[in-house]
């Protein structure tokens, strides 16, 4: 059984739904959500399909019900502007890397110039 598939049946056995469970279920959908960008449908229906998963598995009261996509949702959002940002980060950094070993690189090849003179 997958981590998602036993954090579920945990949940489903369980009367109380707890924020860290949240907040996995939030960065499972982010992975997926991120992975299935390419097919907006799939996407959707992925998302869609989680968000009823997670809310069947809440607290019967009807305010939480209500509460559980909205929060997910926002949580989401989140999630992906993090993950985004850090994808930026590393880019940059391995930029700048780059940038330097090109550098260090070309300082080495004028100095085998230099010495062989």
């Amino acid at each position: 059984m997958s981590r998602r598939g036993r954090w579920m049946e945990q949940m489903r056995s369980s009367k109380v739904v707890t924020t860290d469970y949240y907040y996995r279920m939030v960065r499972e959908m982010g992975e997926m959500f991120c992975s299935s960008q390419r097919d907006s449908q799939t996407r959707l229906k992925t998302q869609d399909r989680l968000t009823s998963e997670i809310s069947q598995t809440a607290s019967t009261t009807k305010t939480l019900m209500w509460w559980t996509p909205k929060i997910l949702r926002a949580l989401l959002v989140r999630e992906i502007e993090v993950f985004k940002c850090l994808k930026m980060e590393s880019r940059r950094i391995l930029r700048e890397g780059e940038e330097g070993w090109l550098a260090s690189l070309s300082q080495l090849e004028g100095r085998d110039k230099q010495d062989k003179m």
